[in-house]
């Protein structure tokens, strides 16, 4: 486990921050991710203006099933998981600052 670990509660979700540096921006309370349980397309809504933004899906076992990049982002990025098994998955939303770990169910 991470020492500097930080768990929050939002919104009915659990997310958890590894960074050991998180300054003024705290992404957690910056997104929201919906819906958890997700069966079509899981949406991610930046609240404010994001720049430098990695979106990763992780299987349990650490494989990215989808990795992407972004310059800048604002509002909503949505995830099509059509092809996508269902299963319990991790969603990390990284930025220079900060790193949001959150679990996915896919149904």
């Amino acid at each position: 486990d991470d020492d500097n670990a930080q768990t929050s509660y939002m919104d009915g979700v659990y997310s958890v921050i590894t960074s050991s540096e998180v300054e003024n921006t705290n992404l957690l309370e910056e997104i929201l991710i919906y819906p958890n349980p997700a069966s079509e397309k899981l949406k991610i809504f930046f609240l404010n203006n994001e720049r430098d933004i990695v979106i990763a899906l992780l299987s349990m076992d650490g494989i990215a099933i989808y990795n992407k990049s972004f310059d800048e982002v604002k509002g909503e990025v949505s995830l099509m998981l059509n092809k996508i098994n269902p299963g319990l998955y991790i969603l990390q939303i990284t930025n220079q600052k900060s790193k949001v770990s959150q679990k996915i169910i896919i149904k």
